[in-house]
């Protein structure tokens, strides 16, 4: 969440609420998804048994990995500097989309120099 945001204690106790086990189990049963969290992927899995293959699609929830690219820090600068803006820029049509992508590009080139 944004430290400048006025609800920062209330942003952070929907985020507690929203990955509580029990509400991630939940969510993810209803969008038909494997959890992130073992602990949701257990709950999933006890509340649904072998229903309609649950029990063999929630046992490849072990093989998940995290996104490689949450891992540098220029792609999270660009994403959160550069990407972000332009992108509400281009969604707002005030620029079009061969502007957005020289922003994008100018952006990444200024940040790994």
């Amino acid at each position: 969440m944004n430290i400048d945001s006025e609800h920062v204690e209330e942003s952070a106790e929907f985020i507690e609420f929203f990955t509580d086990t029990e509400n991630l189990a939940a969510l993810n049963e209803a969008d038909a998804l494997i959890p992130a969290t073992t602990s949701a992927q257990e709950a999933m899995a006890s509340s649904l048994g072998d229903e309609n293959g649950w029990s063999t699609i929630l046992s490849s929830g072990q093989y998940l990995t995290s996104a490689p690219y949450l891992f540098v820090d220029a792609y999270a600068q660009w994403k959160d500097t550069v990407a972000t803006p332009a992108y509400q820029k281009f969604l707002a049509q005030e620029i079009d989309a061969d502007q957005l992508a020289t922003e994008l590009e100018a952006g990444w080139d200024e940040i790994t120099k």
